[in-house]
């Protein structure tokens, strides 16, 4: 599955941007227990991700 133009690491590292901006400010502390998860995901899983937080 192609990630409509973005590279899986791409996706990637916007998943966990926004798990740090989550943590860093405050809000979401649990988003750091995600960070494993988005960095051994493949191409799929980080598609089911990206659509989990709304990025797709």
């Amino acid at each position: 599955m192609k990630t409509c133009g973005q590279n899986p690491d791409d996706l990637r590292q916007k998943l966990l941007d926004d798990v740090y901006a989550g943590v860093f400010s405050g809000g979401m502390p649990a988003m750091l227990l995600e960070e494993d998860e988005f960095r051994k995901a493949d191409e799929e899983e980080l598609e089911e991700i990206a659509r989990r937080h709304g990025l797709k």
